[in-house]
Parts: structure tokens; sequence; C-alpha cells
């Protein structure tokens, strides 16, 4: 048996089956020999030993002469396979490597061969290669995804491979080209050769003046998103140089051709690529240029905490295998609402009602499934879900077809997944804890327990680690590398919007997460501690900790020059343009949710005593709040109940530029998530004092019914804890009392309180005068549900008390049917369920007409699918100016909410 038939033995083994010989070993030439099968072919030379080539890589092979000399050429340009085909680590592109070259099946490039002095295994900056080897220039080039290498062909003083860099726009950083101005239609940086020896550069351009622009003449095109051969050329113009006298820093500028039957077309968002030699258009940057002549006009949505994961895709299913139908029927996942996003964000592009999106972190989950090799992951998954490619198989989705500015969230730092449900076990009574993660999958706790095959994990003293794994992000920033090279390289920038300013910023990861965690780190910061630990995260402000359990917790903030980004953003916009803030992390949080009574519309007339019993539930100090007799409930800073699950570090200096302290005028709007919550607070600096204070209402529109307020004392028959139900209703008085509720339909029977409260008097969406409205009231920050998970979630099982606890460390546990628990060792007794909140999960549509925000729509999501994808406001159209006025005398109250929501 010769060495070839020996391979084929070992690939057929090893599941590579090429088929029927279709002939004996034949001569190869140059001591090499080969044998043909049915699905590819087995080479051999005694350097080399023997490898198969098979597929589409054989036939870029054989095109150039396989192991013998190119026809066009007559050089051998690849020589013997020495490897068999194999897939690059990191990603699903195949590749087989040759004597002096390697041949690569990149998707749209039909293979590219990278040969001799193209080919430096050892050098991956550039990315992968897009084309093979080509004549142009004067010399040899090859194109890959992030620059060129060129040789030019016997220039005196040129020994070696120049390399120029793209750095193009990207999907989640688009740039705004304005057609109609020339320095707009230049794309900045696109093409740059760094660090050129100043000999080098005189050499070329002495023996080629144009050597450039020629490399590059033609290479580029402009195409809609949506029709991939129209394309539109991006020409070389010119070629600056910088740098000291050694060294160059070579700027090509390249500029969109004007003037074409073929021009840009407005409102149209386009890829950037490269045109190959074989006619292809390769996507080099897909969903990164976007045209539009004024901003004077424009429609902006909000998206945040979309928690794009692989594993929800299979939930369904298994929940379906369990026999859980109803759980698989109800199940929340996270992709199809991002589907259902984007489906409603194009047909509000085509009516011309939106033009950007701005998507404020917790764009995944987490950054990779357990089988992911941890360079691709989740982020690679919203990236095809955006292009409306399959996210996991199965079928194609819809593209995005308008701009998507994009930062990161908490959990787009966490590397890894996390439980559904789970348990700490810490140290001394009084410290265990439950984590439940799986609300926001619209699942109850047994359902969740099913999902992880009937387990509860239980971390104590001997697997710590294992909780840690799931708090743990990437401090040295590399495993956000496929993010930063297909999304965004900046995760905090500011977007110009002709005289607007969109501010995108990067609130970071979990505070208080130390290098080494440990079940000291749970003791010291994970529920709620501030100990020595905050000296090492690198951001050093004290903040309430709270990683893994009890809610959203701290993100790092800002840094001081993140900070003078929105200062310097501020002073561009002028006193006519508008600053909108995208962040994930809020400003403001509360602690003790959003009791109706700090609304400004109610404060004034409050009875005092509801906000001291507020403080006191909370353990709050209360100095710096105002008990009644004020719109604002609250003055100083947002320490002491307002710094819940917020930016650790800049918090105050944020709030206080977003008022304009020391600026010309205060920021507009502030966009945030990760509370997964529908909020809106107001800052002002007080005349007198200029300290800051801090009002809470509906301010952009009213809704029908909002989260419900905890009772904070014994009072009419309700117990603390309990919930109040709240309704907005026209002509609601102020000062209006809750009455008690028994629902009697349930079992056990619920008891919970119900309050109508008035609707705010003046809010945005019917200002006559939106430019006067906001004079009076910006900044205003908007804290925006999430849009993947639901929360609050919209169904409950049954409750069980158990007393005593029976382990893993649950007193109440949640399921279908009352646990066992043996005679003598405890009793059970069912309690009520939660009362089902009110769910805003969904986004915010901000309008802007005349340079000003004149409406801010919030959809939810639940409304929008009923309504078959077409909200009541839509038919104002671009008319949006003085608004409609409904049955509250000028006041118009937003009757959306959350289908199944238990109102």
């Amino acid at each position: 048996m010769s060495q070839i038939d020996e391979k084929y033995q070992k690939l057929k083994a090893n599941g590579l089956d090429l088929g029927a010989a279709e002939g004996p070993e034949e001569d190869a030439g140059f001591g090499g020999r080969v044998r043909r099968y049915q699905h590819g072919r087995i080479y051999w030379h005694a350097s080399t030993g023997a490898h198969e080539v098979h597929g589409g890589i054989l036939g870029v092979y054989l095109e150039h002469g396989g192991p013998g000399p190119f026809p066009a050429t007559g050089e051998r340009h690849l020589g013997f396979p020495v490897s068999d085909e194999e897939v690059i680590p990191g990603t699903t592109i195949p590749i087989s490597r040759f004597e002096w070259g390697a041949i690569y099946w990149v998707p749209a490039t039909r293979g590219c061969a990278v040969y001799g002095s193209m080919y430096d295994p050892r050098r991956n900056v550039l990315g992968l290669p897009v084309t093979s080897n080509m004549q142009i220039a004067g010399g040899t080039a090859c194109f890959f995804e992030r620059g060129v290498r060129f040789f030019p062909r016997s220039v005196p003083g040129v020994d070696q491979v120049i390399e120029g860099s793209f750095d193009p726009p990207l999907m989640g950083r688009a740039y705004i080209m304005n057609p109609g101005d020339q320095n707009s239609r230049r794309i900045p940086g696109l093409v740059r050769f760094r660090e050129m020896k100043k000999q080098t550069y005189e050499a070329l351009t002495a023996w080629r003046g144009s050597v450039f622009t020629d490399l590059l003449k033609g290479m580029f095109s402009l195409a809609p998103c949506d029709a991939p051969f129209s394309l539109l050329p991006v020409t070389p113009v010119s070629v600056h140089t910088a740098g000291t006298p050694y060294l160059f820093d070579v700027n090509v500028i390249m500029e969109v051709t004007a003037g074409q039957p073929a021009d840009v077309k407005e409102r149209t968002l386009y890829d950037l690529v490269l045109n190959m030699p074989n006619g292809m258009p390769y996507p080099l940057s897909p969903h990164s240029i976007y045209v539009k002549s004024s901003w004077e006009k424009f429609g902006l949505l909000h998206i945040t905490d979309l928690h794009v994961c692989r594993r929800n895709e299979g939930f369904r299913a298994r929940l379906q295998q369990l026999g859980l139908a109803d759980a698989a029927a109800n199940y929340a996942n996270f992709q199809d609402n991002f589907k259902s996003f984007v489906h409603y964000a194009n047909i509000l592009h085509a009516k011309g009602l939106a033009d950007a999106v701005v998507a404020t972190g917790d764009l995944v989950d987490y950054g990779y499934e357990e089988q992911d090799d941890k360079t691709v992951g989740n982020y690679g998954r919203l990236r095809r879900l955006i292009l409306g490619q399959p996210f996991e198989g199965g079928e194609a989705a819809e593209m995005l077809k308008i701009p998507i500015f994009m930062t990161f969230g908490n959990h787009d730092y966490r590397v890894n997944p996390y439980d559904l449900r789970s348990n700490i076990d810490l140290p001394g009574s009084g410290n265990d804890r439950g984590l439940n993660e799986h609300s926001t999958h619209n699942l109850i706790e047994s359902e969740a327990i099913a999902l992880q095959d009937g387990k509860t994990p239980t971390y104590t003293l001997g697997n710590i680690e294992g909780a840690g794994k799931m708090l743990e992000y990437d401090r040295f920033d590399n495993k956000y590398n496929y993010f930063k090279k297909y999304m965004t390289a900046d995760r905090s920038y500011v977007v110009r919007l002709g005289p607007h300013r969109l501010v995108v910023m990067d609130t970071k990861y979990d505070n208080g997460i130390p290098d080494d965690f440990d079940i000291w780190t749970l003791l010291n910061v994970g529920f709620g501690g501030s100990g020595f630990f905050e000296s090492q995260v690198g951001y050093g402000a004290p903040a309430t900790r709270k990683l893994l359990a009890g809610g959203a917790p701290d993100s790092a903030g800002f840094s001081p020059a993140e900070l003078n980004m929105l200062r310097n953003a501020v002073h561009d916009a002028g006193t006519e343009g508008i600053v909108i803030v995208g962040m994930h992390a809020p400003a403001i949080g509360p602690k003790g949710g959003y009791p109706y009574y700090l609304r400004e519309t109610m404060h004034p007339f409050n009875d005092p005593a509801l906000v001291d019993q507020h403080l006191a539930q909370n353990k709050l100090n209360g100095a710096t709040w105002t008990r009644t007799g004020t719109p604002h409930f609250k003055a100083g800073t947002a320490a002491d109940g307002l710094d819940n699950g917020v930016i650790a570090s800049g918090q105050q200096e944020f709030l206080e530029i977003c008022s304009g302290k020391g600026l010309v005028r205060p920021v507009d709007l502030v966009l945030m998530g990760h509370h997964h919550d529908r909020v809106e607070w107001r800052v002002k600096l007080d005349a007198g004092s200029g300290a800051l204070q801090f009002f809470t209402d509906f301010y952009t529109e009213n809704p029908a019914a909002y989260y419900h307020t905890r009772n904070n004392a014994p009072r009419q028959g309700l117990e603390p804890g309990a919930a109040i139900k709240v309704t907005i209703v026209p002509d609601a008085p102020p000062t209006g009392k809750f009455k008690v509720v028994n629902d009697h339909t349930a079992e056990p029977t619920k008891k919970y309180g119900a309050i109508q409260t008035p609707p705010y008097a003046a809010p945005l969406n019917s200002a006559a005068n939106p430019k006067e409205w906001w004079q009076e009231r910006r900044p205003i920050l908007a804290q925006t549900s999430a849009l993947g998970p639901i929360d609050p979630r919209q169904r409950f099982g049954r409750f069980f008390r158990i007393t005593p606890p029976k382990p893993p460390y649950r007193e109440t546990v949640e399921g279908t049917e009352a646990p066992q628990v043996p005679h003598g060792q405890g009793s059970v007794e069912e309690v009520s369920a939660p009362v089902i909140q009110p769910s805003f999960q969904g986004f915010r549509l901000i309008q802007v007409r005349d340079n000003a925000i004149a409406r801010v729509r919030y959809v939810v999501l639940s409304e929008l699918r009923r309504l078959n994808f077409a909200m009541p406001w839509e038919s104002e159209g671009q008319g949006l100016h003085g608004g409609t006025h409904g049955p509250l005398g000028g006041v118009v109250v937003d009757r959306t909410i959350a289908a199944g929501g238990g109102d």
C-alpha cells in the first residue's frame, strides 16, 4: 500500500470519503505523485508527504496549475500541499496550505490563492484574504478584509512588501454622508500606509508617481444594502503624507463619485464593497454608510437590552419535549423580539419616520456559548441578525435597512453563560441566596429547573469559582475583537447629525469584580458590601454592589475623557442643535421602585408620611429628600437613594453636565437601559443654591397603567410590601387614596391595593411648541425597557412556603405542584403569587422636526404585534406639529400596555 492509499484509508476512517478512485496513481511532475478520486485528489511528495485537496479549493488549485506552473506566467505558484483541508481556528473558513502559499475558501470570494511574497502565515493583522494574488499598478497585490499587500517589481530601494490598512466605517457606527458636501463624500481614513520609510515612499513615487491611486483605482464601490449589484464607484482622488522626516503616514483620500446617473440615493444605507477580479462585489463593510442631506427632520429609534444568545433558540423546543406546552407557547425568545423590531423599523423608514437606531448595550446576553471558540460567539450571531442572515441555521430573516449605533452594556462584557436558576451557600447564617435569572425568559421556577435537566446548581466554598465564572469579563479586551472588527472599534463616540449630536457612551462592565473571584468576594461585594475590593476595580468610586443577586448591578462608569467628550459635544451643538446621549447603565437608579407619589404631578400634594415610609422601608437617610410641597422630590446628589444600579464613576459630574452646569445649555435627552424598566426623570440646577433637583413623571407621554407601588406601612387593611396597582385616569385627584382589592378568583385569594392617579398635564406629545417645551424641561433622562427579555414576567406558577426552609436554601418555591417534605421535617403552605405587573417590553421612537424633538413614541412590543405592526399615530406622518388633543383638555393618554399584563 502506497502512502497515498494509506492517506485515503485514514481520511475515510476520520469521516472524509473522497469516493472511488478514478484511475491509478500518476506522475504529478517535480518528483511528486497524485491519484484522482470522485470527490478530490491526494498528492504526495517526499518533502511534503501525502495530503488531500477537494471541493472548491481543488478547483482554485487546478486553475493555478496545481503543483505545476500557472499557465499565464509559466511559474510554479503553490507547489504541493503540506496539509489537508482544515478550518482556520476561530472561524468556519476552510484552508489548504501548500509549499509556497495557501488557498482560503472565504464566503463570496470563490476561493483565494495567496502565495509568494503575498503569503505570510505569521501575520494576520489584515484579516482574511478576499482576492488571490493579482497584477496591478506595476506589481503584485493581494487584498484582505482590512488591508492590501503590494510588492512592486524591480524598483530600486524597495525590497519588501508594502502594507496598507483599511479603516472603513463599520456597521455599529455608520458614516453619515451628505451628498451635497464634497468633504462629506470623502470617506476619512479608508486606506492608509502607516510608518512607511521615507526612502521607500520616494523610490515608489519616483518609479510610478500614481502608484497609490493606481493600486486602489476601481477597487471600491458603494452598494445599497438591499441591491448589492447596484455599484457606485469610490475613487482615489489624492494622497496625503504626514509624519517624521524618516517615517511617513500615507493617507489615500477616497471619494464617492459625484454627478453620475447612479449617484447616491437619499436616506439609503450602503455597503462598502471591494470589486474583485472575478466580477463579484465583496461586502468589505456592510451597512456602514448612510446618506442623508439634512437632519432638520429625522427619526431615531432607541433599543436596549437585546440579550441575543444562541441557547435561547433551543429552549422552546426543549420545553415542548419536556411536555411543558404552556411554557413553550409563552417563552420569550429574545431573537424573535429583535426580528420584530427590525421589521417595524424598516416600515417606519419606508414611511419617512425613522432614520437610525441607537442600541444602548446588553446587545448579547453573554459573549460565548460553552461550545463556542471565543472569537465570534454571540457577537457574530447579532451581526447575522442585523444582516438578515440565518441566525443559527434555519431561514434568513429581514435585514435592518437603517444604520445602528452601538455601545456595550455590562452583559456584553460578560464572557460566559449564566444559570437560569442556582443557589449560593455563603458561610454564616442568613447569607444563602437564590439566583433567579429565569423571569426575563417568562418562565416559572420549576420550568427553568427542568431546562437544567432538573438540577439546581449550588455554589459553596468548594466550587465558588463557578459563580464567579458567570460574572467574568476580559480585562484585556481581547475577547471582544469580533465586535471591534465588524461592529465598532470605539464604544464611546459622537455622531454628527447635521447640527445635532448623538453622544454614545460606554458605561462598561459590572463594577467591583476583582481579579480573583472567591467566597470572600461574594461576602464583600456580592450582596451589597463595599470593602477593600473597591480599590482594585480601576474607577474606585464606592457604590452599591449587586453582582449576583438583587437586580441590576452598578457599572464601572465614565472616565474623565468620556465626560469631556460629552462637554465638547454640548459645546459643538451650541444653542440650536439637539444633544441626545445613549448609554446603558442609568445615571439615576432608585431604591424601592417608582412610587406614584414621587411624581411631580402629585408630590406637591403628598401626605408627607408616604415619603417618610418610603425612606424608612429602603433604609435611606432622607436628609436631601423633600416630603411634600415641591415638584422635585430630592435635591443635592444622587447618593442616598438614587444610586442603585447606576454608573459608579462620574455619576454626579455626568448629571451636572446634563443639567448644563458651566455650559451654554443642558443636554436634551438621555436614553438609558439596564434596569429593563420604563421611567423618565429630569434634573435641574437650582438657581439659588446651585444644587441639583430631581424630578420624575411621564414627561413624553402618559401610559394608561404603571408599575405597582409597594405598600410601605400597614394601612387600610393592606400589609407592608403588598402591591398597589397604579392606573392613570383623567381628572383623578393628586391626593387620591388607594382602595383594597380582594381578588377571590385567585387561589389563595390575592389582596392588593389599587389607585387612580392623574396624568402629567403637559406631555411632549401634545405640546404645540416642542422647542419651548424642551427649554423648560430639559434634560429628560429616559430609561427604556428591554427589547429582548420580557420584564416583568407575565406568568407565575403556584407559590409554596416551606417551614423550616428546605435545602437547597429556598424558603418559598414556585411550581405547578406542592413540594414533598418528609413527615415531621416541615410544613408546606400555599401562598399568593405576585400580582402581575404591566410590561413595557419594547422601544422608543424619537421624532425630530424643525430641529426640535417633537414627539417621543413608546412602542410596546405586544401592542405592536396585536395591531399588526401599524401604530395609530403613524397616520400623523410628517405633520407632527400641534399634536392630537384627546379627552384630557389637550393631553393625550397613551393606552398602550402589554397584552396579558394583568390590569
